[in-house]
């Protein structure tokens, strides 16, 4: 017997319900993964690198005067509605002006201070 044929014997046959194994369905596989994860990443670079160049870019509009008038004790969400009814702020970029007032709005906070230790 050859080598061939006796792993041809040793191999069982699957039953009706289980597929077999295919190379070809593996790549596929592996191939839309790779392709999902590359325009998954590329996607999240792009919207990360348009949040944070937010307050850099110059905005559309013009450079006259608005008045707006803010009630005493209003909330960050009512002051953004007034300023994008007002058109000071686009509607597709209060999100971004969102993100950016509540992030500078953290304390920045160092890390605690070390002192040289004195030779002993």
């Amino acid at each position: 017997m050859t080598q061939a044929s006796s792993a041809a014997s040793k191999r069982q046959r699957l039953p009706w319900w289980r597929p077999r194994r295919s190379r070809w369905a593996q790549y596929v596989a592996l191939v839309v993964v790779t392709v999902t994860l590359v325009v998954g990443g590329v996607w999240l670079s792009r919207t990360y690198q348009r949040v944070i160049d937010y307050p850099d870019r110059p905005g559309v509009g013009s450079a006259e005067p608005i008045a707006l008038e803010v009630a005493k004790g209003a909330s960050f969400p009512q002051v953004l509605a007034q300023l994008l009814e007002a058109g000071v702020i686009p509607d597709d970029e209060g999100l971004y002006f969102k993100l950016f007032v509540l992030h500078a709005a953290r304390p920045a906070r160092s890390p605690p201070a070390r002192t040289p230790s004195a030779p002993t």
